[in-house]
């Protein structure tokens, strides 16, 4: 099998050999009916079109020159080994930092991974030890990763132990830092310099002699990021207040107003009646996020936040322009692109991409070792309506990578898109079967039963997955829905009212909302459809719907907008 990067590198220039062999011979056609060139010329520019095109593409192959091996390092947080070890989130800051001071000095042909894309994925898979340390790196195509623990002895000295690991073989060292409290905010520089000993592609970093940020600033800023980590409406409050204690030290670093982007972005109250405090704190974010940039122009985090904003504020101009100002800062950030692949293609047409697939392949191009960045690939071309490339890709990342859960995820959705439902359904089971406690993975298996016309299966699916994970309220929800699209309400109702009380589901209000109206049961109805509404995203199109509907039961009953309650 050709390699995904070549086939990729090769698809553009291989079309037009291609299309100028087509076009050739249609206007060669084209002179010789009109009589305007005798026959033998007609059949010597037909062999000559074919020769030189055979000729182009052999010089294409023999010249073809692979792109370098980048070395990507993967700086993740230490995690503190019990609860009330401190200094709290001092893990966080130090990779941060360090990322800071490593971004400054890299040699050629190496990178190290975004500060929010580490976040992101460790979300999900805390780097614990080795096998969850490599899984991230597999997730964001780093080739080599730091992480370690801490604790505080009894001197109230930090011990730090870090351990060096290079994927390719797997093989770790290991390396222990002791740090005396007052010093904190020099470990960054003594792990930069640790990760050029440690990895031979990172020799050479001229690391500048300073320190990132004033002592007591990094300390504060280490606690932001404890309280941000706990990711609740308090711990936001208790980040924000520690990232203005940071900036009280040092106002002239960029990360305080980093960090408070990032809580601002993250501040959300999903209740109708919160819409304005969201808009004014996601203005926040964009503004701090503005600042960080105005002292860190290289700060390219702050531009994706600033993004991703724009984007939950529905300003789409603004969501592009600030991507394409992270691509001019760093044109060989993959991520950028994978963000600019997820808007619509007019917004990016001028930067000579047709649609979101030439734009998730320049992502895949730039790093086509991240599994994350070939599944999203694989939806993008499903985005573009490239059904057959969609899946022609998603079954070369699942050859490599046979037991992921979100690969195999992402596989069936291709399979579904190309109505092939016998494959879907293989797929997704050995989904579940990987992994029972994923509820996607049955809904994704019951949806390919569905397509297959099997809704017994489909049924049957949905009750073993409930059984399974009595707690999610999406499942609950999805069998009522296809109870209630084969038209059997009565056997919906109940699930729908399941949804409800286990997870307080959006949707099922509006599907019990509709059945109490066909009861005739308006006062039921009124207030399914006023927690409909406060419950949802005021410009999405089914919240939309709820207004409406209550507008013509109860217009009285409508919820004032942006009045907190």
């Amino acid at each position: 099998m050709v390699p995904m990067v070549i086939t990729l590198q090769w698809n553009l220039p291989f079309a037009g050999v291609m299309m100028l062999l087509i076009v050739g011979f249609i206007l060669l056609a084209v002179l010789r009916t009109l009589n305007l060139i005798p026959r033998r010329y007609t059949v010597v520019g037909r062999r000559a079109l074919v020769i030189g095109c055979i000729a182009g593409t052999l010089v294409m192959w023999l010249t073809y020159q692979p792109p370098p091996h980048i070395h990507r390092l993967a700086i993740l947080p230490a995690l503190p080994i019990t609860a009330t070890d401190t200094p709290a989130g001092f893990g966080y800051g130090l990779a941060h930092m360090t990322v800071d001071l490593i971004r400054e000095a890299l040699p050629k042909n190496t990178r190290v991974s975004p500060i929010d894309i580490v976040s992101s994925v460790i979300e999900k898979t805390p780097p614990a030890d080795l096998q969850m340390a490599l899984k991230i790196c597999a997730d964001i195509g780093a080739r080599y990763a730091v992480f370690g623990t801490y604790n505080q002895d009894q001197d109230r000295s930090v011990v730090l132990q870090m351990h060096f690991v290079t994927v390719e073989d797997s093989t770790v060292t290991t390396q222990q830092f002791s740090i005396h409290p007052d010093s904190l905010s020099s470990v960054p520089a003594r792990l930069a310099d640790a990760i050029q000993q440690h990895f031979p592609p990172f020799a050479d970093l001229s690391l500048p002699r300073k320190e990132v940020m004033n002592a007591d600033a990094f300390i504060w800023y280490c606690r932001g990021q404890a309280m941000y980590q706990r990711h609740t409406p308090e711990g936001y409050w208790d980040a924000a207040e520690a990232y203005r204690n940071a900036m009280a030290h040092d106002s002239t670093s960029a990360w305080p107003y980093f960090g408070l982007a990032m809580v601002y972005q993250k501040w959300k109250r999903s209740e109708y009646t919160h819409q304005a405090e969201n808009t004014g704190m996601r203005r926040k974010a964009i503004a701090h996020a503005a600042v960080a940039l105005i002292l860190k122009p290289e700060l390219i985090e702050a531009y994706r936040i600033k993004a991703s904003t724009y984007r939950a504020l529905r300003l789409w101009d603004e969501q592009s322009v600030s991507l394409k100002q992270a691509i001019a800062a760093d044109p060989e950030d993959p991520w950028n692109f994978a963000a600019l692949s997820r808007i619509r293609p007019e917004r990016f047409e001028d930067m000579g991409f047709k649609n979101e697939a030439r734009v998730g392949e320049k992502a895949v191009q730039l790093n086509a070792d991240a599994i994350l960045l070939r599944t999203m690939l694989i939806r993008s071309y499903l985005n573009a309506g490239e059904l057959n490339d969609a899946l022609n890709f998603a079954i070369q990342v699942l050859d490599l990578n046979p037991n992921r859960n979100d690969v195999l995820l992402a596989v069936g959705k291709a399979y579904e898109y190309n109505a092939q439902s016998h494959n879907a359904v293989n797929v997704y089971t050995r989904a579940v079967a990987l992994d029972q406690s994923n509820q996607s993975n049955y809904i994704g298996l019951a949806d390919a039963y569905s397509l297959r016309g099997d809704s017994e299966k489909a049924i049957e699916t949905y009750e073993t997955a409930i059984r399974r994970l009595p707690e999610q309220a999406d499942l609950y929800y999805s069998l009522g829905i296809l109870y209630q699209r084969h038209g059997h309400w009565e056997k919906a109702v109940p699930y729908f009212e399941q949804a409800i009380e286990v997870g307080n589901h959006v949707d099922a209000h509006f599907y019990m909302a509709r059945w109490h109206e066909k009861q005739g049961d308006r006062q039921k109805a009124t207030e399914l459809w006023q927690q409909r509404i406060l419950l949802g995203d005021p410009h999405e199109k089914w919240t939309k719907k709820a207004m409406t509907q209550l507008r013509l039961l109860s217009p009285s009953a409508v919820p004032a907008i942006g009045v907190n309650q």
